[in-house]
């Protein structure tokens, strides 16, 4: 479904070469006024609902008395409808993180965020202030992410490493491909293609060991080509490892069975050699797609 009304969302994405860090700057335009409205149950032929992003849907982040948001009232839908449901967080700085994302976590099937988000929403520390990485409290994090709802897969992911817990309390780690000095120009858009790897796997059966490695292998593979990816990761061919991860996100195109709706255009899958992806044109509301 495609509606044109009111003002293009945007976002201007401002880059440090040095450190990698960014900032975003994002107008919401047409996608304040997502909801649950827009949405045609009734043609969703889907195993997995992905949604994004909690804090950046200001119709869907609004109070709801029985749920607590409108987003956790939309998750409890789709699981109605026999969906599995999944969620996306955006980083930002402040309060609204236990307001906004507790409640739409008792209705989360899979949870996939960053270190700084799993932080806001679980209290638990992360990473200090001086950049310092608290890989010990991660399970701890994951533990509070379950308890809060998360019914399958807790994921969190960071620069260093995924990790992850499974509904049986199982913990695993996957720590991030070593890269060739230069291979990394930018990390737009890493936790977005780990969070694809993860869901694919999910999908196709995989374990959460196993979505962990795709993950980690699909965001080096969503930084630009370099002749060579050096992995200490066995049976795994660093070769290969662009080509074969890419293959197996655009295999979800014939999978078709996932749906992802977002509050950004997803042109990053406009290419897809299956025809499956939409992108915005003009000024749109809400956005489908079936290939991540």
């Amino acid at each position: 479904m495609v509606q044109r009304d009111g003002r293009t969302s945007f976002t201007a994405v401002m880059s440090n070469n040095r450190t990698k860090e960014r900032t975003f700057f994002q107008h919401a335009g047409a996608n304040a006024y997502y909801g649950e409205e827009h949405i045609d149950w009734d043609k969703l032929d889907v195993n997995i609902f992905h949604i994004g992003y909690i804090l950046l849907l200001p119709h869907l982040d609004e109070p709801d008395a029985q749920y607590g948001t409108k987003m956790a009232r939309l998750l409890d839908r789709a699981q109605k409808a026999g969906m599995k449901t999944s969620i996306d967080v955006v980083s930002e700085s402040g309060e609204r993180f236990q307001k906004l994302v507790t409640p739409a976590l008792r209705y989360t099937d899979y949870c996939i965020i960053n270190e700084l988000e799993t932080q806001q929403t679980t209290g638990v520390c992360l990473r200090d202030e001086d950049g310092t990485l608290h890989v010990e409290n991660m399970k701890a994090a994951l533990q509070k992410l379950h308890e809060l709802g998360v019914s399958t897969w807790a994921v969190i992911h960071c620069p260093e490493l995924g990790c992850g817990m499974d509904a049986d309390g199982s913990y695993y780690e996957f720590k991030s491909l070593r890269l060739p000095e230069g291979y990394i120009k930018g990390s737009v858009g890493a936790g977005d293609a780990f969070c694809a790897g993860v869901l694919y796997a999910a999908e196709t059966g995989m374990t959460l060991p196993e979505a962990l490695k795709l993950g980690a292998c699909t965001a080096a593979a969503s930084s630009p080509p370099s002749a060579h990816i050096s992995t200490s990761v066995p049976h795994f061919s660093p070769s290969d490892s662009r080509a074969s991860m890419l293959a197996a996100l655009t295999s979800l195109a014939a999978v078709r069975k996932v749906i992802l709706t977002g509050a950004r255009p997803l042109t990053s899958f406009a290419s897809s050699p299956a025809g499956r992806a939409c992108m915005p044109l003009g000024a749109v509301i809400v956005t489908f797609c079936d290939v991540i």
